[in-house]
């Protein structure tokens, strides 16, 4: 796979710390590539799908790349249901057939004062070696749980 990079150049920042300077490797963009990552950041977001027919947003998506055909909500929504059978599909092909599974939910606070949350499938193999597959990895939504506090 080529890729391209990405370099701030030091001369040219003003103020910038240096922790702050860095380079970006980027895979070379495809139309499907684009159409992913798009997906991706509506759902990381949870934004709608009918925002990408927001005038504004698509103006954005413009401005940054000229050669990006936007797709419809339809088609968002589309390529998110195939990513979802591929995974769901990778995750099947690496837990075992005929073998029991244990379930694990495993809760942690980040660093940036997210609550994490993850569901770990957890088996023996053929060989008696431990083996797990994540199941599910999501922020937790403190809002709701504030609700049975009182």
């Amino acid at each position: 796979m080529t890729s391209s990079s990405i370099h701030i150049d030091r001369n040219s920042r003003q103020n910038v710390p240096n922790w702050q300077i860095r380079t970006l490797t980027l895979p070379n963009f495809t139309k499907t590539r684009g159409y992913q990552y798009l997906m991706l950041g509506f759902v990381s977001a949870h934004m709608p799908w009918n925002a990408i027919s927001n005038l504004e947003l698509r103006w954005l998506y413009k401005a940054l790349r000229d050669d990006l055909v936007l797709p419809s909500a339809t088609t968002l929504s589309n390529i998110c249901r195939r990513e979802y059978a591929l995974t769901v599909d990778g995750i099947k092909k690496q837990l075992p057939s005929r073998n029991k599974v244990s379930l694990a939910l495993d809760g942690w606070t980040s660093t940036n004062k997210l609550a994490i949350t993850s569901v770990i499938a957890y088996y023996m193999d053929r060989n008696w070696a431990l083996r797990e597959v994540q199941l599910a990895f999501d922020e937790v939504n403190l809002l709701l749980f504030s609700r049975f506090e009182s």
